[in-house]
């Protein structure tokens, strides 16, 4: 995949109500849906890693952590 095709546009169609079968169609790119993915992921990892940790394993510190609030952490340190 180019930046060119991440860039391009696409048409994202989404269910927008649990009570009834309703549609939002929005525009978007693929490159924004994927850095949405990848944050999305990171939430749940994040909840994962509440789920380990009350197992009484543990986890990596960064685990579940995102970029931005690392780059917080370390502007505190």
């Amino acid at each position: 995949m180019s930046e060119l095709d991440a860039n391009l546009p696409i048409n994202i169609i989404c269910e927008t109500s649990v009570n009834e079968t309703q549609n939002t169609q929005t525009q978007s790119t693929l490159a924004r849906e994927l850095v949405f993915v990848s944050s999305h992921a990171i939430h749940h990892f994040s909840l994962l890693g509440v789920i380990n940790s009350l197992l009484g394993n543990t986890s990596s510190a960064s685990f579940g952590i995102a970029p931005s609030t690392a780059s917080y952490l370390r502007q505190q340190a």
